[in-house]
């Protein structure tokens, strides 16, 4: 996370609760970048616990509730077009 260049952290994996993972973590938000990551699949208190932990944004959410939900909880979405296709008009109603 030393690189002046580098805007975050990517590709964090809601799963990987080594202390490895927390390190980089940490790192990162410490040096002032934003952690991206995935959320597929995590809902209520596991996805609370995520995004208290520093991630601030997904990739991965692509159903109308999914996406509500984070927004919800201050996340940013970065929107994959092949993920949210068939679900759009309904995520934008």
């Amino acid at each position: 996370m030393s690189q002046p260049n580098a805007a975050t952290l990517g590709e964090s994996n809601p799963f990987s609760l080594d202390l490895a993972s927390a390190q980089k973590q940490s790192a990162a938000l410490h040096s002032g970048k934003r952690i991206t990551g995935h959320t597929a699949l995590l809902k209520n208190e596991p996805l609370w616990a995520y995004a208290a932990g520093g991630i601030g944004d997904d990739h991965n959410a692509h159903q109308p509730e999914d996406v509500i939900e984070r927004l919800r909880l201050g996340m940013m979405l970065n929107v994959v077009s092949i993920h949210m296709e068939k679900s759009w008009n309904q995520i934008i109603d």
